[in-house]
């Protein structure tokens, strides 16, 4: 699995995709698996991300900071989420307060 946190020239949001272990010939996946707010944007525990385990061959366990849960299946071959988990698109804007 791989880990993006925000940094200079990205946007306030924290993404995990998928990546193969084929040595030299991994691959990552081009969708994301979920998406979560930076935590400096102020919003709640329940947009953070928490953390990410595998479950299975082909499903991930992800959890919020307030423990709110997700089970995400995956196609293997692709690496591409069945059921991503989105928790930037309709996250709150802590600014518009």
């Amino acid at each position: 699995m791989s880990y993006r946190s925000p940094g200079f020239f990205s946007s306030g949001s924290v993404v995990l995709r998928l990546q193969s272990r084929e040595g030299i010939a991994s691959r990552e996946g081009i969708e994301d698996l979920a998406c979560f707010i930076e935590e400096s944007s102020g919003a709640g525990p329940d947009w953070l991300f928490g953390r990410a385990s595998f479950v299975d061959n082909d499903e991930v366990a992800v959890s919020a900071k307030d423990g709110s849960s997700w089970r995400i299946r995956f196609d293997t071959k692709t690496l591409s989420a069945v059921n991503p988990v989105d928790k930037c698109t309709d996250a709150p804007d802590p600014a518009a307060d």
